[in-house]
């Protein structure tokens, strides 16, 4: 864990939007457009989700959030957080980050932070509201459609299980040092540190 944490490429510090899940069981640059077409004929938008809790029938069970951590509805883009730190700031970069020490390197928070005193969802949601792991975001790509939207003026993707129920992920975009980017596309942290960096 402490090599993976030396080769975690700066790019992962910036802030991203953290868009959490529910487990019911436990306790723990391509312009985005505003239709999705098909053979010349406009798709109907699917109806978004406005309630917290939204279950897409995956196989896991897993029920996700219908908003990112910070917002109050879908089409909010939420609030951005540093890995594994759990209060917005006004600059993300090395110097801001807290668990940087440049005699050190980067701190171990350990291989996944889902559900630990460093996972946003858990510190401001409470109760068994956490981040999603990879395999659960897998999920969500593997067994939802997704596909580009606008709510209420804001782009992003429409992601709708099996059942019908949908979600709304905004293109929140990133925060690096005090700029957000939030016009092109939508990043979303996970759980775990990425050991390709």
């Amino acid at each position: 864990i402490e090599d993976i944490m030396k080769r975690f490429n700066f790019i992962s510090i910036v802030a991203c939007v953290v868009f959490c899940l529910f487990f019911a069981s436990c306790d723990y640059d391509e312009p985005v457009c505003n239709c999705t077409c098909n053979c010349g004929q406009v798709k109907e938008e699917p109806e978004i989700s406005t309630e917290q809790e939204v279950d897409l029938g995956l196989p896991s069970g897993v029920i996700w959030a219908g908003w990112n951590v910070g917002a109050s509805s879908p089409e909010q883009l939420g609030g951005y957080y540093a890995w594994g730190e759990t209060e917005e700031k006004t600059s993300y970069d090395k110097d801001t980050y807290k668990y940087y020490d440049p005699e050190r390197d980067y701190y171990s928070l350990g291989g996944n932070i889902s559900g630990t005193s460093y996972d946003v969802a858990r510190q401001k949601w409470g109760g068994s509201w956490r981040m999603p792991t990879k395999e659960e975001f897998d999920e969500l790509i593997n067994n939802c459609t997704w596909t580009l939207g606008t709510l209420n003026g804001v782009d992003g993707y429409n992601v709708t299980g099996s059942n019908g129920n949908s979600i709304f992920l905004p293109a929140a975009g990133t925060m690096a040092d005090n700029y957000q980017n939030n016009e092109e596309y939508g990043c979303y942290w996970l759980s775990l540190v990425d050991s390709s960096s």
